[in-house]
């Protein structure tokens, strides 16, 4: 990635006051999200261990593993999130084009994470949905003869 010019960025490419100012509005925004991802985390932890105390079976470590790598994304967004947030903060006080490439860099791995969660949520539900097609088809094997 090949850094803005600091000069180049003052003179030419330089964000106007309206621009600054949306982008003050939206830090605020963002950090809500960051937070309450954060809160979501806590949360999480707390249900796991509230849900693997009162099993009467021994928890899988399958289910552990997936119930971590879960929770490390949402702490991973969460975090990626407040990263932005402080660098398009720091934008906006001090108006360096480094602050404003490392706001989109962090921005960039936010909708990377976040295509990639969506294209396994597409293709989870696809594979459900096909389940259960068959898994109806079996039930009434009278439907296969239309």
């Amino acid at each position: 990635m090949k850094p803005l010019d600091e000069e180049a960025f003052s003179e030419r490419k330089s964000v106007n006051e309206y621009g600054l100012q949306q982008v003050r509005e939206t830090v605020p925004w963002i950090r809500f999200v960051a937070i309450t991802a954060f809160l979501t985390c806590l949360l999480f932890v707390a249900g796991v261990i509230f849900v693997i105390a009162m099993m009467p079976v021994e928890v899988s470590p399958v289910a552990i593993v997936f119930y971590g790598l879960q929770l490390g994304v949402i702490f991973l967004v969460s975090f990626t999130l407040w990263q932005y947030a402080r660098h398009l903060d720091h934008f906006t006080q001090k108006n360096r084009a480094h602050d404003l490439e490392l706001a989109f860099a962090k921005q960039k791995i936010f909708w990377m994470i976040s295509g990639i969660l969506l294209i396994m949520f597409v293709v989870i539900m696809i594979v459900g949905l096909l389940a259960g097609g068959a898994a109806f088809m079996s039930l009434y094997p009278e439907l296969n003869k239309l």
